[in-house]
């Protein structure tokens, strides 16, 4: 019990730190403070209390696999949200708006969706074994290291990102977002095949000798790029379709908003 809480809260957690460092250093960019960020935690926590509290009515809608399609439709809109943050990281950073005020709120939305996901989450798995003192100790100390884990990685990748110029750090933020709402996607296709609403398919590849999902390097890599042992074709095909988009997204942000900031500045002439 104790290296399965470890597992899974790190999994968990490491997700949610890994957004907020990559939101924090986006932050760097502009002037919009941390209010957004206690707000996001805050209303994130609560949602993920809701949800998990609700979880039995909510699994029994849909036949059953309620879970599974909120939790999808979950991830689905945080990379749409992503979407929408490529293009206001590149508002910002050409300076077209001194209003930042649509960012923080798209970035607190993503973390507060975040923070239900994997919240709840987190709330379920613990909910499993409350009646069992031997397992909740062991399962709050797994928790306890799970948690120190993924939160000391996510400090650490946040001074990373800090420590670099204000263009490496956009192009770098930019990447990490796009990878993040790629392994969303993989994530939210892998249970719309679990809930039967997407086929199911035999797995490309298996890298489990090479780098296991249990692992601290997979957990990791399963949180920056939603790294998964034994995806199928359709998983992949999803995974890359969603790169694909992101960065069109940012191509065409890039492009509107440099143009629109050379138009402002050939007109101050």
């Amino acid at each position: 019990m104790l290296l399965t809480s470890v597992i899974i809260v790190l999994r968990e957690i490491l997700e949610a730190a890994l957004l907020i460092a990559t939101l924090l250093a986006a932050t760097r960019l502009s002037n919009i403070g941390y209010a957004w960020l206690r707000v996001s935690i805050s209303s994130g926590i609560v949602g993920a209390l809701v949800f998990a509290w609700q979880l039995r009515a909510l699994s029994n809608l849909y036949n059953g696999v309620g879970y599974e399609l909120i939790n999808a439709a979950l991830q689905v809109l945080i990379y749409g949200v992503i979407i929408v943050l490529i293009a206001l990281l590149f508002r910002l950073y050409f300076r077209v708006t001194t209003n930042n005020t649509p960012l923080a709120f798209f970035m607190g939305f993503a973390l507060c969706l975040s923070i239900i996901r994997e919240g709840s989450e987190i709330l379920i798995f613990f909910s499993g074994f409350l009646q069992s003192t031997e397992s909740l100790s062991s399962g709050i100390l797994g928790s306890i290291i799970g948690a120190s884990v993924g939160f000391s990685f996510g400090a650490l990748f946040y001074f990373l990102l800090s420590a670099l110029k204000q263009s490496v750090a956009l192009v770098v933020t930019l990447s990490l977002l796009i990878l993040v709402g790629a392994g969303m996607c993989s994530q939210a296709s892998q249970l719309l095949m679990q809930a039967d609403f997407l086929p199911s398919q035999r797995p490309l590849w298996n890298t489990s000798s090479l780098i296991s999902e249990s692992s601290i390097p997979g957990q990791l890599l399963y949180a920056l790029i939603g790294y998964e042992a034994t995806p199928s074709l359709l998983q992949v095909s999803i995974y890359t379709g969603s790169i694909f988009i992101s960065l069109i997204a940012a191509v065409v942000s890039y492009k509107v908003y440099s143009r629109m900031r050379n138009k402002e500045e050939s007109n101050n002439v």
